[in-house]
Parts: structure tokens; C-alpha cells; sequence
């Protein structure tokens, strides 16, 4: 069987898509050395025979005014690490698989490892580096420059780019005149997400209850559940689901007025709101939670186990994703396990939003499970992979 290595400079419990790339590979044949931090727990479905998990040791992570003397001096480590693991620690593959971003020092390894070892390379192009770095460091900053030059030299030359949309296809190729297959790629949901049913939700929120305790008292019959999954990064505003939290707050209030009854607050319907994730930004916004004082929404922050991620998107009314993409060709992988956002969102199977009271118009009040469920049973990665990635592991000459 012939070896493949799959590279990614990030935490591979974190890292559905390249998860499920290597299922797919192990599924075809293929041996897999996936290489990556280890932080969280990886799925039990990468516990393949054909898997073998090489953790890159992490290093630590330097407050921001220290970024530019930390920096260089981690990318020199970073890169010995990585020749070494390339070079010594695993056989020879015949493809390597990178995820980009991030982009430093991983392309450069990756361009490295290709000719001297005489492998096909693989650029699974997720985002753009350098405009993720600009986030925090200004798009004219010296170092983002700097990133952008490597990106483009390291990344330009392949034996193929996947591309997340037709988008980032077209501007990375009419740019930065991309050698290689091109294919776009997109996100799907495997077949282990799918809309769980009245009984399965029940026993489900019931395992949860050590975790979430609130969740004992939702009642499907009157209340909703809304889940969001985060990396409580700068490119999710949660600013504008709190803005339109508050709105639906009101709404409920008014709508607790209107009863005609003594025992009003029995009967008020309450949004149970769980976001799952983990992130710099995450104690920032429990405390903005905690001011805002909800009484008929009730938002859960929390990590689940990879097993429950599922389940929990089985489970919900809604599902909303906050990214807001840094190169604007992007899309966000957590709303894809949902359905998909952007090029992938019609008006049967979602809304894009800009605003928290477009938030509230346009999603909390519309049922669209119907157009979900159909759009999960048409729409799988296993398929979307085989038909459009699964060649370019194949012996065949460069174009």
C-alpha cells in the first residue's frame, strides 16, 4: 500500500477536514501518517488501522508584544521539527497533504520534503495566511508582507490545490498563476451527522445533563435549541447573535404579556443557546453573557467530546455560524457540518446575515428542517471526496 502524509500546523481534534480527508485516504487503501498537534482528544473514527497520528510538539505562545522576537526563533524550531518527522520519522510518501493556512513554515517544509524526496504535493487551500495575520498585525504591517511573499512563492507550485470554493479557485489562480491540478473541494458533512429523531434527541440531552444542566429542563413541545460552534477567534463577532439574542428576549416577553393566564411564566417558550468550542476570546464573551442578564434565553458555553459534536447538531432547531471570513473567499467549516454558507446557501437551506436584527428576522424565526434533512441526505463528503479528490492520490504523470 502506498504511504501518504498529511500535514497540519494546527490541533487535529480541531481539524474536521483534514480528519475526514484521512478517513477517506485510509478508507481507499492508502497507509496515512496524519502529522499534528494533539491538544484535544482526535475523533474515535481515526482509531483506523491504516492511521497513524504523529504529534508535533507544541510550542509555547508568545504574548503579542513579544510576536516579533518569538516569531523567527519559533519557525526555526518549527522547521527542524518538521525535517525531522518528514525526513526520519516517517517512510517516504508518495503524496503529502497540507493544509494552508498556516502557511509558515509549513509550505516551505512541505516544498522541501517534494524535492528531495521525490513527492507529489498536495496544497488544500482553506483560507489565506497572510489575512489572518493582518487581523491582529494591520494589512501593511512588515510581517504580513513578509507572509504574503512566502505564501505565494511556497504555495504556487503543486502537482494539485484544493480549493474550499470556486471563489478562492479564481482569485488565487489569476493572481498568484497557480502550476498544477486545480479542483474545487468543497466542505460536506459526513454521514455521521444527521438530524437525530424525537427519542435519540431526548436520550442525548439526558448524557448532557452533568455538563449542561439547563438542558434537563428544555421541552421540545414549546422551547427551541440554537448551537453555534466557535474557535472564540477575532473573525466571529458574537456581538451580533448577543445584539440579536436581546431582540428575541424581548419578543418573548412581549409574547409572556399576552398570555391570558395566572401562571404565565410556565407557559413562556425559553431559546436555549449552547456554543461549543474553545478560544482566546471565550472569556471575553461569557462575561459580556453574564451582563446581559437573559431570563428567557439560556446560553451554555462548553467543549464537547468529538462524538458529541454530532449528535448536538442533530439535535438543534438552528445552527448558526459567526465567521466572518478574513480573505472574503473562504468558507467556515463549523456551519458546513450544518449545511454550508456562501456559494453552498440557497433560501431553502439557509440565511447569510449581517446584522443581529437580519439574525432575527431572516433565522430565528423560520423552521427550515425539511430543507436540511434533504439537503443531508444528497450531500455527503464521502461522495464530494471520491469523485473529486481521490485521482490525485493516484500514480499518474505531472500536468
Amino acid at each position: 500500500m502506498k504511504n501518504v502524509a498529511i500535514l497540519v500546523l494546527g490541533d487535529i481534534g480541531r481539524s474536521p477536514r483534514i480528519q475526514y480527508h484521512a478517513l477517506s485516504l485510509a478508507r481507499a487503501g492508502r497507509l496515512v501518517d496524519l502529522l499534528g498537534y494533539v491538544e484535544t482528544q482526535p475523533p474515535d473514527f481515526l482509531r483506523h488501522d491504516n492511521i497513524t497520528i504523529r504529534a508535533i510538539p507544541a510550542l509555547w505562545a508568545s504574548p503579542r508584544w513579544l510576536f516579533p522576537i518569538w516569531a523567527p526563533i519559533k519557525v526555526v524550531i518549527q522547521i527542524c521539527c518538521l525535517l525531522w518527522m518528514m525526513f526520519v520519522l516517517i517512510p517516504a510518501p508518495s503524496h503529502l497533504l497540507v493544509q494552508n493556512p498556516p502557511s509558515i513554515p509549513t509550505l516551505i517544509v512541505a516544498q522541501w520534503t517534494c524535492r528531495w524526496r521525490s513527492t507529489k504535493l498536495i496544497i488544500d487551500w482553506h483560507n489565506l495566511g497572510y489575512t489572518i495575520l493582518g487581523l491582529t498585525m494591520g494589512p501593511v504591517s512588515l510581517f504580513v508582507q513578509v507572509a504574503k511573499w512566502i505564501e505565494e512563492t511556497f504555495g504556487r507550485n503543486a502537482h494539485a490545490h484544493l480549493f474550499v470554493t470556486q471563489a478562492m479557485r479564481y482569485h488565487l489562480d489569476k493572481e498568484w498563476h497557480l502550476t498544477g491540478q486545480k479542483v474545487v473541494l468543497y466542505d460536506r458533512p459526513p454521514t455521521h451527522f444527521a438530524k437525530l429523531d424525537a427519542q435519540e434527541r431526548k436520550e442525548f440531552l439526558a448524557e448532557l445533563k452533568d455538563q449542561f444542566p439547563d438542558l434537563a429542563q428544555l421541552d421540545p413541545s414549546r422551547d427551541h435549541l440554537l448551537v453555534s460552534s466557535t474557535s472564540w477567534t477575532q473573525d466571529e463577532d458574537f456581538s451580533i447573535l448577543l445584539e440579536a439574542l436581546c431582540l428575541v428576549e424581548l419578543d418573548m416577553e412581549d409574547a409572556r404579556r399576552g398570555y391570558d393566564s395566572d401562571n404565565d411564566e410556565a407557559r413562556t417558550p425559553r431559546l436555549y443557546v449552547v456554543i461549543t468550542g474553545k478560544g482566546p476570546w471565550r472569556d471575553h464573551y461569557e462575561d459580556e453573557i453574564r451582563r446581559y442578564g437573559f431570563k428567557h434565553v439560556c446560553i451554555l458555553t462548553g467543549w464537547l467530546r468529538a462524538q458529541d459534536y454530532p449528535k448536538l447538531l442533530g439535535s438543534a432547531d438552528l445552527g448558526i455560524s459567526l465567521h466572518t471570513s478574513s480573505s472574503g473567499l473562504d468558507l467556515p467549516m463549523k456551519v458546513v457540518d450544518m449545511f454550508g454558507l456562501g456559494e453552498l446557501v440557497t433560501s431553502n437551506t439557509g440565511r447569510t446575515f449581517t446584522s443581529s436584527k437580519l439574525l432575527r428576522d431572516y433565522a430565528l424565526r423560520e423552521s427550515m428542517s425539511r430543507h436540511i434533512q434533504e439537503y443531508f441526505a444528497t450531500h455527503r463528503w464521502q461522495s464530494e471526496w471520491a469523485s473529486k479528490a481521490n485521482g490525485l492520490f493516484d500514480d499518474q504523470p505531472e500536468q
